[in-house]
């Protein structure tokens, strides 16, 4: 029996012993009071784990603290990507109650259009029944009741100049609204397309819009393909589809079309002088070809090194 078998040592353990009992001791105590004062350190609240509002339950004190933690952290991811689902799905409702409820106003203003439209054509049909009257013959033969039919039609032709304005101004705020609206979408759609499309403006416009009906719409319906050709205008993504659809289409144009044949004449090789031309490159040449180059080339060599030492 050996000393190493007598004293094994053990694999990532210190080989180092504490110089004295006292020592080991004091270090025991030392992790002891620290682990101690980090499980102080932590509330009650951190043992807790509630997950969405319903699962909730408390963790024993003796889980280990990576587990603790972990659960913690997936507790708040959790919950935090539910708060955030919520919040976008109730901006999402209060999105669509108040498209809601604008489209019940618009609803209602348009109802109320109709009836201001109906009692105006009635008002209208009784001021035309008025115009056909002969008011001096029935003032001759009935001043009292000429008196009082022309005082009725008097006061519904009022009615009907301000019913009349008063349409005329609403719809004229309509239509102001519209235009305002559709300005403000152009611009917007026009910001968009020159960051989205570099080389973008009014002209380059034209051409997509050129490029579209001639590709994709038909002749058969010609204002189904105006209308189509608007909401392209208006839309900066369909602009944009457009866009990428005519550049494709130009490549594949460029890509299909013949090389043009170079006509240039070629330039002659310069001879140099001792250096018989050579019509191939060596690294082309066969194996015959370029021993009889070889061969050549040496024998060149030697000529000029002989006519050198005379």
């Amino acid at each position: 029996m050996n000393e190493n078998d007598a004293n094994p040592v053990v694999e990532g353990a210190s080989t180092e012993a504490p110089e004295s009992i006292s020592e080991a001791i004091a270090a025991d105590v030392g992790e002891q009071a620290e682990g101690e004062t980090q499980a102080q350190e932590l509330s009650e609240e951190d043992y807790k784990i509630n997950f969405l509002g319903s699962d909730k339950f408390d963790l024993p004190k003796e889980t280990p603290e990576h587990i603790r933690a972990a659960l913690k952290n997936l507790e708040k991811s959790i919950n935090k990507g539910w708060t955030d689902k919520n919040m976008r799905l109730a901006e999402e409702r209060r999105q669509v109650l108040a498209d809601r409820e604008a489209a019940q106003v618009e609803v209602e203003a348009e109802r109320a259009t109709i009836k201001e439209l109906a009692t105006k054509e009635a008002l209208q049909e009784r001021v035309n029944e008025y115009d056909k009257v002969d008011w001096v013959r029935w003032a001759q033969t009935d001043p009292n009741a000429a008196n009082a039919a022309w005082m009725a039609a008097e006061t519904e032709r009022r009615q009907l100049a301000k019913l009349t304005s008063d349409i005329d101004a609403k719809q004229d705020q309509k239509r102001q609204e519209r235009q305002q609206a559709a300005n403000t979408w152009l611009q917007q759609s026009t910001e968009r397309l020159r960051g989205e499309i570099k080389d973008w403006s009014p002209d380059k416009g034209k051409a997509i819009a050129q490029f579209v009906a001639q590709s994709y719409l038909s002749t058969d319906a010609p204002t189904m393909d105006r209308n189509a050709l608007q909401a392209v205008a208006w839309h900066p993504g369909l602009m944009k589809m457009a866009n990428d659809a005519m550049l494709y289409q130009e490549s594949l144009k460029r890509a299909v079309a013949k090389p043009k044949v170079d006509t240039t004449p070629a330039v002659p090789v310069p001879k140099v002088a001792g250096v018989a031309p050579t019509a191939k490159s060596p690294d082309k040449m066969s194996d015959t070809e370029w021993m009889a180059w070889r061969n050549a080339d040496v024998a060149r060599r030697r000529t000029a090194a002989s006519n050198k030492r005379r």
